[in-house]
């Protein structure tokens, strides 16, 4: 298991809840960043590029997405191309 992993799992699994448990989530989901998991980070990018659950922010997005990009993220050249392109 990676670092960050058990975070994510917590993520996932409270997601499928009724009612989540979303600071509870947003903290795991830092932490797992903090930890250098890059499918935290691209999660926590998408959430402030879409506002979910957190609000919306064009420093912390782009931010997130381009460290998740640094950390080779999968999705990342998309996310990071779609930012860039939107706010030049």
């Amino acid at each position: 298991m990676n670092s960050g992993d058990s975070e994510l799992a917590f993520v996932r699994e409270e997601s499928g809840k009724e009612h989540p448990d979303v600071p509870a989530m947003l903290k795991a989901l830092h932490t797992a960043h903090d930890s250098g998991n890059p499918k935290a980070t691209y999660a926590l990018g998408t959430w402030y590029l879409h506002g979910q659950h957190v609000p919306e922010g064009l420093k912390e997005r782009l931010c997130l997405i381009r460290i998740a990009a640094d950390r080779l993220h999968p999705d990342h050249s998309m996310i990071w191309g779609r930012l860039t392109r939107k706010e030049s």
